[in-house]
């Protein structure tokens, strides 16, 4: 199906986005409030329902567009959502994370969902420590443990008593439960879409969204360089939160490799988070204190001059699909990334992306080449990366969600 969902009566009840807390500013809560403003721009009645919610989870949301309901435990706020979407009825619910929750809360009713599923599923059951529910299925367990180089290497999960073990394996089963019931699963990449068919037997489309438009025509207004007196130098980037999944002690340790092959080579990492200390920590012990620099806090505003000011944006996350990298792409940015990360054969075919392995060796053997490689025009990657602004990812969740509202009515 295709077509304008907003000038035809498709959700005549509205549609309510539903993410169990917008409290941290991440991809998760980034997604669920660019849903909302874009559902509500397109004249569709719609309601942003949270258990929880802070200001720098709403990226500049005015908080009154966003309903909290606030529970004292997690079965009280359960039945406060399930109260609360029997009197809206809405036409559908369109989830962006607590998956659980909204399955209880509409178990037994005519409300249907459609699902993010933000995570490639098998990388999620890693870290939980093997939950049974979907790894009775063998032979998909089997087929997904050589899809990347992650799974070769999966995290220790921490210890868990009995009692802890139980839950989780209740909560694996609920989740089950839940996917498979969803109208409609959303991945963002093709091999999150196959893990989700494997493993709970549901299709899932791969779909992703990255940016406003405007990001095509922003022109930086302050230079990076000019503010951290590096004026000759080639800067290599990474921003995100400081945690242990980004990797940033990797790519610290794959700077220390390439830093005597490349002296005109500066590491610049932007963000905050647990690890911040231990990086910086690294970062003097590897001997590389004048050449790493540490921007703490990147304000939104001001995230677009700072990657476009880059030679090279690094992402070494343990992920699928990650935004951040594909805004340096729109930037006309080089990008270096982990061979985890579904990379479409166009931007290796253009030069504009460079793959390595999650290892000291592999990250800086795809810095230098990102280094000594051309700039990329921003126009030659105009047409695809067009495909994935925000108005164009949310029309496809629109039309599905539309499916869904017809299969329920029918």
């Amino acid at each position: 199906m295709s077509g304008d969902c907003a000038s035809t009566p498709l959700f005549p009840r509205g549609i309510v986005v539903f993410h169990e807390w917008l409290i941290g500013a991440g991809g998760a809560e980034r997604l669920a409030v660019e849903e909302y403003r874009h559902i509500a721009s397109r004249g569709i009645p719609v309601r942003l329902l949270t258990f929880s919610a802070s200001p720098p989870a709403l990226f500049g949301l005015d908080p009154a567009c966003v309903e909290v309901l606030p529970r004292t435990s997690v079965l009280d706020g359960i039945l406060r959502l399930r109260r609360r979407l029997l009197e809206i009825r809405p036409g559908v619910v369109i989830v962006a994370g607590g998956l659980i929750e909204l399955y209880l809360a509409t178990f037994r009713t005519n409300v249907p969902y459609v699902l993010h599923q933000h995570e490639a599923p098998y990388k999620v059951i890693l870290q939980y420590g093997n939950v049974l529910a979907p790894l009775l299925r063998r032979r998909a367990v089997r087929e997904i443990r050589g899809t990347a180089f992650g799974y070769r290497e999966p995290p220790v999960p921490p210890p868990v008593s009995f009692s802890q073990r139980v839950r989780l394996e209740v909560l694996s089963i609920l989740r089950a439960l839940a996917i498979r019931k969803a109208s409609a699963v959303l991945s963002l990449s093709r091999r999150a879409a196959r893990e989700v068919e494997l493993l709970y037997g549901r299709e899932a489309v791969a779909l992703c969204g990255c940016f406003h438009p405007e990001i095509f025509a922003h022109r930086p207004s302050r230079s990076l360089a000019d503010r951290l007196g590096l004026e000759n130098a080639r800067i290599l980037l990474s921003v995100s939160r400081l945690d242990a999944r980004k990797r940033i002690h990797t790519i610290l340790r794959a700077f220390a490799l390439l830093a005597p092959r490349r002296t005109d080579a500066v590491l610049v990492i932007g963000g905050t988070g647990p690890e911040e200390g231990s990086l910086k920590d690294l970062a003097e012990s590897l001997g590389l204190a004048r050449r790493v620099f540490f921007l703490g806090f990147v304000p939104d505003e001001d995230l677009w001059d700072v990657i476009a000011a880059s030679d090279a944006f690094l992402c070494a996350d343990w992920t699928d699909f990650d935004i951040a990298p594909y805004e340096a792409l729109a930037l006309g940015r080089r990008v270096v990334w982990t061979s985890e990360i579904e990379t479409d054969e166009q931007l290796l075919k253009k030069g504009a992306v460079f793959v390595g392995d999650p290892t000291p060796e592999g990250l800086a053997g795809a810095m230098e080449r990102a280094l000594g490689s051309p700039e990329v025009p921003r126009e030659s990657l105009d047409g695809f990366l067009r495909g994935l602004t925000w108005e164009s990812y949310f029309r496809k969740v629109l039309d599905l969600a539309a499916r869904a509202v017809r299969g329920s009515a029918g």
